[in-house]
């Protein structure tokens, strides 16, 4: 087998047709107008416009001009690739996991469980819960806004759930102010961490049963008058857990 034709046995397993395999290895070799794509790759010339699109629509060509098209590399293709497929992963999982709470609750003759709510005042009461919780499930989301304020005071914290062994994500805005010694000890804790402009408020979503809503309020500032509402309720946190997935397959490294 040539390398050629390894090198398209690998792009149909990423998901390629032929014709876009083809064309992106011709993009590849220094092709950048339809006719020089066409000539190298042995796609008719009508085809070559709709599987350029295709290809910038799957992350591995970009266009650069209104004829033009530049190949993305295949290691920042296949990246992206795999970033999608675990996002979509993550929301299909938590669609499966409520479906099937759902089909128990259905099906089972249970208890129906009541939503509490938890008020919870000051930093030190709020870290202690968040720890607590962590000893019982195996997920926890975070979306940072106006806690950053207060990273200082969160870090004892942060170094006790990330020793935990369980998924750790947290989303925080465009340019958070955290050093670079910061989120390198954010990844030794195993701790993921990404950037989005859509983080509206303080939030913890854990195990798919808590939610913990921060509460602003501008006449008592971070850290001393911390106030924050503990939810426990799996229906709800189940929807806000999708909404951070969500979120967290638009967002991006810092």
């Amino acid at each position: 087998m040539s390398g050629t034709d390894e090198a398209l046995r690998i792009l149909r397993k990423l998901g390629l047709s032929g014709y876009e395999s083809r064309v992106y290895l011709s993009l590849l070799g220094g092709a950048s107008t339809p006719r020089e794509i066409s000539e190298i790759s042995g796609v008719p010339t009508s085809r070559v416009y709709d599987v350029l699109s295709r290809l910038a629509e799957k992350g591995f060509a970009v266009r650069v001009s209104r004829s033009s098209y530049s190949p993305v590399s295949p290691a920042a293709a296949a990246a992206s690739l795999a970033a999608r497929i675990r996002a979509a992963a993550d929301v299909r999982a938590a669609e499966v996991e409520s479906a099937a709470r759902k089909l128990a609750s259905m099906l089972e003759p249970t208890e129906v469980p009541r939503t509490t709510l938890e008020l919870l005042r000051g930093l030190p009461q709020i870290t202690a819960r968040v720890i607590s919780i962590s000893k019982r499930v195996d997920r926890m989301y975070f979306i940072v806004r106006k806690a950053l304020e207060a990273l200082p005071e969160l870090r004892p914290m942060v170094g006790s759930i990330g020793r935990r062994g369980i998924d750790i994500r947290v989303i925080v805005p465009p340019d958070p102010g955290l050093s670079d010694r910061e989120l390198a000890l954010a990844r030794e804790a195993d701790i993921e961490v990404r950037v989005s402009a859509e983080t509206p408020f303080d939030a913890a979503i854990a195990g798919g049963r808590y939610f913990l809503l921060g509460i602003p309020d501008p006449a008592y500032p971070l850290p001393d008058k911390a106030v924050a509402i503990l939810i426990d309720d799996v229906p709800f946190a189940s929807t806000v857990e999708r909404y951070f997935l969500r979120l967290w397959g638009e967002s991006r490294p810092p």
